[in-house]
């Protein structure tokens, strides 16, 4: 999330570039959504989300609940911005979800942690719905990936960092890591920069692209990027909530 922080938890690498993506009206690039948020304090800050329903939006829960500024009051979604383009347009959300075990001790917005506990992340996930659906055909998906196709070839992470040009969408890869002392994360030397929270992590298996995870923070004591493993826990959970009436 991009906020008036502090400091930086998420960290570029010199072998992963972003590359910014000119065109965002192509491959999956319009289900990629810039999140505006404005927090009951006042705060505002931005953040990216994926379209993986036509009325859902996966994203990091500290994006929308967290110790800093609280819950979210209002978010406004924009797949596919580039620059000052909406072309498909804007939406707003109607209501969050986020783990039990999250909502009973939501996590700190990472750029404002002096030193970023990985653990406190495992349940850093969040699904917004949205009040109104964009009922475009999308070829996204959680996918429950095995560890072979986890790190087998790159992964990518696309989205909304702070450090460029405002509306821009970028994206950088780079091979996927996973610890067996925190399986339900994943670890990446993918470049990343605040806004870029909640992107997902992005595989191509069998010629489909499948959201794997999400992004969620990095840790410069152990130079990882690391982010949210989509688990049969975590499928199960968000299944859960687009069930909900």
């Amino acid at each position: 999330m991009q906020t008036l922080s502090k400091n930086n938890s998420d960290i570029h690498f010199p072998g992963s570039k972003m590359t910014r993506i000119v065109d965002t009206t192509n491959f999956i690039f319009p289900f990629i959504c810039l999140l505006q948020i404005k927090f009951g304090s006042g705060i505002k800050g931005h953040a990216t989300g994926t379209l993986i329903n036509g009325k859902y939006v996966l994203t990091a829960a500290h994006n929308v609940h967290n110790k800093q500024y609280g819950k979210a009051i209002e978010v406004t979604v924009i797949p596919g911005q580039n620059g000052d383009l909406k072309p498909f347009g804007e939406f707003q959300m109607e209501r969050f979800f986020v783990p039990d075990e999250y909502a009973d001790d939501p996590a700190s917005i990472p750029a404002e942690e002096e030193n970023i506990v990985q653990e406190d992340h495992v349940y850093d996930y969040a699904l917004i719905e949205l009040k109104e659906a964009d009922n475009r055909q999308n070829p996204l998906s959680i996918h429950v990936a095995t560890n072979e196709e986890l790190t087998q070839g790159d992964a990518s992470i696309t989205g909304y960092p702070g450090d460029k040009p405002a509306g821009s969408m970028w994206e950088a890869s780079g091979q996927l890591r996973i610890k067996k002392e925190v399986p339900a994360l994943l670890f990446y030397q993918i470049s990343t920069f605040r806004g870029d929270s909640g992107s997902g992590i992005q595989k191509n298996i069998d010629k489909n692209c499948f959201i794997t995870g999400i992004h969620v923070a990095g840790s410069s004591e152990e130079n990882t990027n690391f982010g949210v493993r989509i688990t049969q826990e975590v499928s199960a959970r968000i299944s859960q909530w687009m069930q909900q009436k």
